[in-house]
């Protein structure tokens, strides 16, 4: 997927990646003929930061484009349970209409986060859809102006950080958005000691 160039805020040509002793920085124009299969040479980037707004109305307009019957304002508030499972019944509420209706379909992507109940009323057991703590991450996420980013490392690259003592069972990320701006982050499983943003803070300080 190529997004237009209105929603990019920076093309991503280098990632670097860091631990408390290393640093290495690897850089597309390095890998020339070793190539992964993913990377398009035609496109000679590894990817975009983009706005995300921006995005998602872009990829909203293709689905609408596609034919998908785009419903907003509606709420998915009960599935139910059809054994066998050849389709799938749905109870859906119009929060405009404050009307609620049935609707069958043959597929249903459940996109419900953490909460596990429509998957659970969809005829899934608890312990399918609830992963352990240790497999559940929380990431927190600051948008800085960063001018000291852009003169290391530059606004084409990515930063990641493999460290226990900011990221614990995860990593620090920073994703350049133009040349003024960044949004340093971090990631950690949800049983490590400690709240993600006291560890991105740590970091920052």
């Amino acid at each position: 997927i190529t997004p237009p160039e209105h929603i990019i805020k920076s093309p991503i040509r280098k990632v670097t990646l860091a631990s408390p002793n290393h640093e290495i920085q690897v850089d597309v124009n390095d890998i020339g003929a070793k190539s992964p299969e993913w990377m398009d040479s035609a496109v000679n980037k590894m990817g975009w930061v983009v706005d995300r707004q921006a995005w998602d109305n872009w990829q909203l307009e293709q689905a609408e484009k596609a034919g998908v019957d785009v419903r907003t304002k509606h709420t998915v508030h009960e599935v139910e349970n059809q054994v066998p499972r050849r389709s799938v019944r749905l109870r859906v509420k119009d929060r405009t209409e404050n009307e609620t209706f049935g609707v069958r379909v043959d597929a249903c992507g459940l996109a419900c986060g953490p909460n596990w109940d429509l998957a659970i009323q969809a005829g899934f057991e608890k312990e399918e859809v609830t992963p352990p703590q240790s497999e559940q991450h929380m990431g927190v996420q600051h948008h800085m102006k960063d001018p000291d980013y852009m003169e290391e490392y530059g606004w084409d690259n990515i930063y990641l950080r493999f460290d226990n003592r900011y990221a614990p069972g995860g990593y620090v990320w920073s994703f350049p958005e133009g040349k003024e701006y960044t949004r340093w982050g971090n990631g950690v499983p949800l049983d490590r000691d400690g709240a993600a943003s006291d560890y991105l803070d740590k970091f920052l300080r």
